[in-house]
């Protein structure tokens, strides 16, 4: 064993193993934005300077090329990209896709359909989920698809809303960006329930970004960026069919459809329905395991191009959706004397999308307009809760090449307006944030296998002093094997205590405001270190990271002073997190992939004098991931094992005692499987979530006195009903 161990340390060490050769194919687009491949492109394997142009066709061969497939590949008018890719298979060809400085999206990679990767794009590290990674997920919107990353963590907020919230860095969403294409979506009154308003099936992939965002993204950015990447009409999609079906009759529907009306116009239109009309109640304390509800969901997304001179992408998006949930009987049989939930959303979004290349050095201008109307109404038992909020965003963005190859300055304009009609019973909260801003970010790359961001915004609120956030990342890369990243950045956001805590609102608590809150304000800190080494002829990737994030100001929501009251303050003493997470990926034999991490979560804020741990948080979590495809993709199998440390629970010392919880859960095990058989275009899928069936015991306190003071159903942490089974298909067709 000593002898084994030695021999690691010692490949580890040198890494001078023998490689095979890396084969390829770049492609660019069109004035269609069709694929073409891309002739003399420059492929590069630092800091060796190995590298190699592609052939007419495309294609590019490296010798040697190193298993982790670290590659720097650029083309006059294209984004050149870093990419490592966790856990593509080696004995495939690596397609590589380049997207134009013109459009503001992602890089895609293919080669063997890829559940995740890890990529440097614009030079900071950001892991992505692919369409793969999104279909290992049970169901099909937006909090449930995280199931193939191991940086997010995915939580109910109660037990009778059945709303999922999800953490970064430790971190509730509210502090990192949540955009769809680079335009910002959940915001205020959407941040608690609009996980589920984003059907996971729409779309392409997910991007994360930990630690602060680049400053051309806004101010709003503390722990991170979530960025989600919709299919696309240009890419000529067949038309996809989803069905699913669970073992509590939640049924979903999804569908999309592409129409190309000429060479230079093409739409799209999406399709999402679901409906959960049965009750169930697993643990008998009369409250719904999962609130009934229905969902009409409908995006319609166009593309348009001009020569290579201009392209615009617009998309409208509406959708209605209903959730009833409480007691047993509330709704199908009318019982009023009853505790019932009710929560209706109507929610419509618009953007349109413009990029302009004004010459053939890498000068363009960008243009993002956004308009979002959502509307929610709602009752907890005999609290009602209603909102409205009208947002606007605009960004203007120009870049340019400036002094040296390879190195660019973006300068724009940002304005954020929203508008805020909130009632909490009969208190009003209203408010008008309109929040003009200007930002400059310069991209070197100069010095050799070292980049570096530099970016400052200032924004100007109306109701608060100005905002000045400057934003650097660096990254350099040792050799073939090592990249070492860092990054420093400040945040800014204003907080809207109600509508970004309304989880809360399923318990008995007055909710207190005991000041005018101040916008939240954060430094970042992060480092990230990637190897990639061979053990045994296994391939390894290791990642290795740290983020700390400093609060100066932050809205501070007090569950500890009193069991029946939740207070809400600025911070007036210490608050920060630490992260530590290392995660490795390897393929143990062909198609046979794993994912291994931990992570350390050291949150803690001041709450009742006290400076403690984040309630409701695991203090550590271990993520494995097994993921196995046959010849052709024929069958799929995955498995994902979570365990979730311990952590702390809100004090509930004052109440009586059968209302009384312990001061800290246990740690407990999840496990998650899913089996697809592949008919080439037809696939049928079978799995199962938390199938140890573990749940929180007793998750209501008081669910035999919903009217009593001592009622609260937000305290959870952990899964409030046991395992579930679902079935589903989806059909591709042309």
């Amino acid at each position: 064993m000593k002898r084994i161990l030695l021999l690691a340390i010692f490949t580890l060490l040198t890494q001078y193993n023998t490689y095979a050769k890396l084969v390829g194919k770049v492609m660019g687009e069109d004035e269609n934005r069709n694929p073409v491949p891309l002739k003399n492109a420059r492929i590069m394997a630092l800091p060796s300077k190995k590298g190699t142009l592609s052939d007419k066709n495309g294609n590019f061969e490296l010798l040697p090329a190193t298993n982790d497939t670290l590659l720097t590949i650029s083309y006059v008018g294209y984004k050149s990209e870093d990419i490592l890719i966790s856990d593509i298979s080696r004995q495939e060809p690596l397609t590589i896709q380049l997207v134009s400085n013109l459009v503001l999206e992602a890089v895609n990679v293919d080669g063997a359909k890829y559940a995740s990767t890890l990529t440097f794009s614009d030079g900071v590290r950001t892991e992505g989920i692919s369409s793969r990674g999104l279909a290992k997920c049970a169901c099909c919107n937006l909090s449930e698809s995280f199931a193939a990353s191991p940086s997010v963590d995915v939580q109910f907020s109660d037990a009778i809303t059945g709303a999922k919230r999800i953490e970064l860095l430790g971190l509730q969403s509210t502090y990192s960006q949540i955009l769809a294409e680079n335009v910002p979506i959940l915001r205020g009154l959407a941040t608690t329930f609009g996980f589920a308003l984003f059907p996971g099936q729409w779309l392409e992939s997910i991007s994360i970004a930990k630690g602060s965002s680049v400053a051309k993204n806004g101010f709003e950015s503390i722990s991170g960026l979530i960025n989600l990447d919709y299919k696309k009409p240009q890419d000529e999609n067949p038309t996809f069919l989803n069905l699913y079906i669970n073992d509590m009759a939640h049924l979903e529907l999804n569908a999309d459809h592409t129409i190309k009306i000429n060479d230079d116009i093409s739409t799209m239109l999406f399709l999402h329905a679901n409906d959960l009309f049965l009750e169930f109640d697993h643990n008998n304390d009369s409250f719904l395991d999962k609130p009934m509800g229905k969902q009409l969901n409908f995006m319609n997304r166009w593309f348009i191009k001009k020569d290579d001179f201009w392209n615009n992408v617009t998309a409208i998006h509406l959708l209605t959706d209903t959730k009833e949930g409480g007691q047993k009987g509330y709704f199908k049989e009318n019982k009023r004397d009853l505790y019932g939930m009710n929560i209706k959303t109507n929610r419509y979004h618009i953007f349109t999308k413009n990029g302009f290349v004004l010459n053939d050095h890498g000068m363009s201008l960008g243009t993002i307009l956004s308009f979002t109307h959502h509307k929610q109404e709602a009752f907890f038992g005999k609290r009602n809760y209603d909102g409205q909020q009208n947002s606007f965003y605009a960004n203007f963005m120009f870049q340019t090449p400036l002094l040296f190859e390879n190195s660019t300055l973006t300068t724009g304009a940002s304005l954020q307006y929203d508008n805020y009609l909130e009632s909490l019973d009969s208190l009003q909260m209203n408010a008008m944030e309109n929040i003009p801003g200007l930002f400059a970010e310069y991209s070197f790359n100069k010095i050799e296998n070292l980049s570096i961001i530099a970016g400052i915004r200032v924004d100007f609120p109306n109701n608060y002093k100005k905002f000045i956030s400057p934003k650097l990342h660096a990254k350099y890369n040792f050799n073939d094997h090592i990249i070492l990243s860092a990054s420093i950045g400040k945040g800014y956001r204003i907080p809207h205590a109600i509508a970004e805590n309304s989880g809360y609102l399923a318990s008995s608590r007055n909710f207190i405001i005991e000041e005018n809150i101040l916008p939240e304000e954060a430094w970042n800190y992060g480092t990230n270190l990637i190897l990639s080494f061979k053990i045994f002829d296994i391939p390894f990737d290791v990642n290795a990271e740290y983020f700390h994030t400093d609060f100066i100001n932050q809205l501070v929501v007090d569950l500890d002073r009193n069991p029946q009251e939740i207070y809400f303050s600025n911070l007036t003493n210490t608050s920060y997190s630490n992260t530590y997470q290392v995660d490795i990926t390897a393929e143990l034999f062909k198609r046979f992939f794993i994912t291994a991490a931990h992570r350390i979560n050291d949150v803690k804020m001041t709450t009742n004098g006290i400076l403690q741990s984040k309630a409701l948080q695991s203090r550590s979590r271990s993520f494995v991931n097994f993921q196995y495809n046959t010849e052709m993709n024929e069958w799929a199998f995955d498995l994902t094992l979570n365990y979730n440390g311990k952590g702390r629970i809100p004090t509930t010392s004052t109440n009586p005692d059968e209302y009384k919880r312990n001061e800290e859960f246990d740690p407990y095990f999840l496990v998650n499987a899913q089996i697809t058989k592949s008919f080439g275009d037809f696939e049928i899928y079978i799995g199962g979530e938390n199938l140890t069936g573990f749940t929180q015991e007793n998750p209501i306190i008081a669910a035999d006195a919903p009217f009593s003071k001592y009622f609260d159903a937000s305290l959870i942490w952990g899964p409030t009903s046991g395992a579930h089974y679902y079935l589903g298909l989806r059909y591709k067709f042309y």
